[in-house]
């Protein structure tokens, strides 16, 4: 390349990164402080407003007045009502990212208000955010009827806005109402207290990470952590269990909500439910109620702060049947990721295996291998759903678990030889669709719904070809 090539070379990478810096990022940019230059609340986000008040075009119509507190949107009453996150997040959206369409007037004089019907408007809407004010005065339509005139007081110019955002002005506090009997965002829940038959039990969340925005406000977007039991017994806690429970109870929606003058009987509660999201001071109440008399799968739900009594109905639910107890974390091998696991080695019967793997690849040096591809498959296949594998419950004392002479005998390894556990398979269950099993070196003995003897034998046949591993008898169910 000669010198004259290589100067142009320059010249033109000089010049890319000239119209990439200008016209991309640049560009990104300039669109910002645009918006920002139009944006009549530059200041305000919708994380850091705390109130919305919207005054009515007449006297006789009281004022929507919202306010946040702890992370929950209430309506003030009264009687005061909690409203939905969603609905009210998407009104405080749109009011901050509220842009001005065209300016009318910049510095308008008292006589010339009126023409926009700003002289007397409409509605005023106030609303707090970051510690300060922020007020707006909603006039006349446009002659075109596709905008409003509007005002930021006491001294703002005269602008317009686009119509669409005159929908926060139309919201009344039955369509705003939280219909959900646990509303909330169910991935920042970390502490669930639940008391039944005078018995209180706990989960909690030991949170390990907080993938949070950028933005000044550090708001997250989702927390991982170990769910764990600390009452009335401590234990791993299943998270999917966890996940499910809330949800459940969040999918819940109330039938209807009782007037002021209507009462039901919580003396004595069934279930007093307490969840507590991450950063929050107070939890979220609920406490079941009696049956409804013409109903009884319809039971009167009290949510606290504020105090709201709902008909609910549980026909379709088993939440009122859940106890601590639900929560705890059976699978037989404590692993997140089958990645995690590098090697495992058991006996079926009279066959033993062992197998241990470098990527999604396999190595048998039990028993000798044969065709690569069928046994990589069915050792996968294995692994998958041995991470899965649950007892159900603990065995009574005296049962007949056939222990002593296990017909199945499973461990898995990590990295560096790090054992995970090793599981015992015994007897099949009485009925004959489940079994017996036991962690090595823990005393209690559990049972399953499925018999993995058998479950296993099938999966990792392809490992003797034309031969059963053959397991001790079991019968048939």
């Amino acid at each position: 390349m000669n010198r004259g090539t290589l100067i142009m070379l320059i010249l033109v990478l000089g010049l890319g990164g000239f119209y990439y810096f200008y016209e991309y990022s640049g560009g990104k940019t300039r669109e910002h402080n645009e918006k920002q230059e139009k944006r009549l609340f530059p200041d305000a986000t919708a994380e850091n407003m705390t109130s919305l008040e919207v005054t009515a075009p007449d006297a006789k119509t009281p004022a929507l007045v919202l306010e946040k507190k702890d992370g929950r949107w209430v309506h003030k009453g009264p009687p005061d009502q909690l409203v939905s996150v969603m609905e009210v997040g998407g009104m405080a959206n749109r009011l901050v990212d509220l842009q001005r369409s065209e300016m009318i007037l910049e510095k308008p004089k008292p006589e010339e208000l009126g023409q926009f019907g700003l002289d007397k408007p409409a509605h005023q809407l106030v609303a707090k955010a970051g510690g300060k004010t922020y007020t707006l005065l909603i006039g006349a339509k446009t002659p075109d009827g596709e905008s409003y005139y509007v005002r930021s007081a006491p001294d703002g110019p005269v602008v317009t806005v686009p119509g669409t955002f005159t929908s926060i002005l139309e919201k009344s506090p039955e369509a705003l109402r939280a219909l959900r009997v646990l509303p909330g965002d169910m991935g920042k829940m970390v502490k669930v207290r639940l008391i039944k038959g005078g018995q209180e039990g706990e989960v909690t969340l030991n949170v390990t990470n907080r993938e949070e925005s950028k933005d000044e406000n550090e708001e997250f977007h989702f927390l991982e952590g170990d769910w764990s039991v600390v009452k009335p017994f401590q234990a791993p806690a299943d998270g999917s269990k966890v996940d499910r429970y809330l949800n459940e109870w969040n999918q819940l929606r109330a039938g209807r909500f009782l007037k002021p003058d209507e009462k039901a009987d919580f003396s004595k509660p069934e279930l007093r439910l307490e969840v507590w999201e991450d950063k929050q001071t107070n939890p979220q109440i609920l406490e079941v109620g009696p049956p409804v008399a013409v109903q009884p799968t319809m039971r009167y739900v009290r949510r606290l702060n504020p105090e709201e009594v709902a008909v609910v109905d549980f026909s379709k639910s088993e939440l009122l049947g859940r106890t601590t107890e639900f929560f705890r974390d059976r699978h037989l091998f404590a692993i997140k990721d089958v990645n995690e696991v590098e090697k495992l080695e058991g006996k079926l019967g009279d066959k033993e295996f062992q197998a241990s793997r470098s990527g999604d690849e396999w190595t048998l040096a039990k028993p000798s291998p044969g065709d690569k591809t069928s046994q990589n498959s069915a050792l996968s296949n294995f692994l998958w759903e041995v991470s899965e594998a649950q007892s159900t419950e603990n065995a009574p004392a005296g049962a007949k678990a056939g222990l002593e002479a296990p017909r199945a005998r499973l461990t898995l390894f990590k990295a560096k030889g790090e054992k995970v556990a090793t599981v015992l398979v015994g007897a099949p269950t009485p009925d004959g669709k489940g079994c017996y099993l036991q962690l090595e070196g823990k005393p209690e003995v559990l049972i399953a719904s499925q018999d993995y003897a058998r479950r296993w034998e099938e999966l990792l046949k392809p490992l003797w070809p034309g031969a059963s591993p053959s397991p001790s008898a079991s019968p048939s169910p």
